[in-house]
């Protein structure tokens, strides 16, 4: 199994998580955390396009302001209704797809070495999916320690 059937399966962990739960669940935010889960599987979506994406010099599938209202360092700014939840559930199918595609393609030629802001040097876009894969296993458990305050 290689890093992107790896990834694949923790966004049908997600996306069934998600499934599990009430639009107010996957909204509320508890102490200590700063975000809920929503926007966890949103910040995953985000990621995944700038360390792909961006670091090889293309355009994101998802769009700027998308990846902008998930990057690192930003909180919820309102309750997502039903149909944005919708849509993150199927950004985190499909943007995942489209990568496999992209990579399949040939299309992630031009890569810009980076270092992670925890120190990881990516240098090539293998180490952008190996990263990305961590990344996402983080939120995947910071998403289940959320669920153990849900009301």
């Amino acid at each position: 199994m290689n890093v992107l059937q790896m990834t694949s399966g923790h966004r049908e962990t997600l996306i069934k998580l998600m499934d599990r739960l009430s639009v107010d669940q996957l909204n509320q935010v508890n102490t200590p955390f700063k975000n809920n889960i929503v926007w966890n599987c949103a910040h995953v979506i985000a990621i995944q396009q700038r360390l792909v994406y961006v670091l090889s010099g293309l355009r994101t599938h998802v769009g700027f302001e998308f990846v902008e209202r998930y990057q690192m360092g930003t909180a919820p700014s309102h309750d997502l209704t039903e149909t944005e939840i919708t849509e993150i559930k199927l950004l985190l199918k499909e943007s995942h797809q489209t990568v496999i595609s992209d990579f399949e393609a040939n299309k992630f030629t031009n890569f810009i070495p980076y270092t992670t802001k925890i120190g990881v040097e990516l240098k090539s876009i293998e180490d952008a999916f190996a990263f990305n894969l961590y990344h996402e296993a983080l939120h995947l458990g910071i998403i289940l320690g959320q669920m153990k305050f849900l009301r």
